[in-house]
């Protein structure tokens, strides 16, 4: 089990890029319910992130694949490199 965490282990964690830019906070997970692997990190997006290029689900939240998560030492770091980020 050294390679697994707990979903409450990272739940309402920041999210930053690998650049350090703050995106938001870790929302939820998206898991295949047939696999049980979480596919995609649902996250709450900080006040003035806007990544357009990532899609949102109904409530607003970025939806990321869960193949861009770097780290979930202190924060979760996800790769955001071949996605455009503005700031407005």
């Amino acid at each position: 089990m050294e390679n697994r965490k707990f979903s409450t282990d990272i739940i309402g964690k920041s999210v930053v890029t690998t650049t350090g830019q703050l995106i938001g906070k870790l929302d939820n997970l998206v898991a295949n319910l047939e696999s049980g692997e979480v596919t995609n990190l649902l996250i709450e997006p900080a006040e003035g992130s806007i990544i357009q290029a990532i899609e949102r689900d109904g409530s607003g939240r970025y939806v990321v694949s869960l193949k861009r998560i770097r780290s979930t030492e202190d924060v979760v770091v996800v790769d955001l490199s071949s996605v455009s980020t503005k700031k407005p």
